[in-house]
């Protein structure tokens, strides 16, 4: 069924938008190169990302016992779930930041980090707060309430911590946009070094 929405939408994009067709060819090499600095650069990213949020279960077992795993990931995997909500509404501001970038509108992109960040701050205070103070009572709801005090603890410290990383977000979505700009120029962008 996914291989068959897949064929249908590329026929329906090919139908509106035949420039998109796909054709065999030589390949640009500085094109490949400009693709090669920015997936590397996005690639290193993602892995040191996935090393610092995919590594605590370790570090618990090996510091402090195999069994706190378990209340220590029920606790970790709720936090996970709303850092995953801010990434994801925080990436809604890349398509308007590379605009911006491509435009040389600085100003306008300063405002757009300014007013994307309280957007996420807007959005996740009231996830981290629900979390945070009532997390114990969902743990134990949901887990069982052996449950309920060990790894709502561990939420309470993970959210509290999170928090302050939320507003960074947006302005890392727009960071790593704002370089991939730069590499692709576009319009009236500079190419700022």
């Amino acid at each position: 069924m996914t291989l068959l929405a897949g064929l249908a939408t590329w026929g329906a994009a090919a139908k509106i938008f035949p420039a998109a067709r796909v054709r065999l060819g030589r390949p640009d090499i500085q094109t490949l190169k400009k693709i090669w600095s920015y997936s590397m650069t996005t690639f290193l990213i993602v892995i040191a990302v996935q090393v610092v949020f995919n590594t605590d279960n370790l570090v618990v077992g090996a510091f402090v016992s195999v069994g706190a795993v378990a209340f220590y990931s029920i606790g970790g995997s709720l936090v996970a779930y709303s850092r995953q909500f801010v990434t994801s509404m925080a990436t809604t501001f890349i398509p308007m930041a590379s605009n911006l970038e491509a435009e040389g509108k600085t100003e306008a992109l300063q405002k757009l980090l300014l007013k994307g960040t309280q957007a996420t701050l807007g959005l996740a205070l009231p996830v981290s707060l629900a979390l945070l103070f009532r997390g114990k009572t969902f743990i134990g709801l949901w887990m069982g309430h052996k449950y309920s005090q060990p790894s709502g603890t561990v939420l309470q410290i993970l959210m509290i911590s999170q928090f302050f990383g939320v507003a960074n977000t947006t302005g890392g979505q727009i960071a790593l946009e704002s370089r991939s700009t730069r590499q692709w120029p576009t319009g009236q962008s500079s190419r700022r070094h």
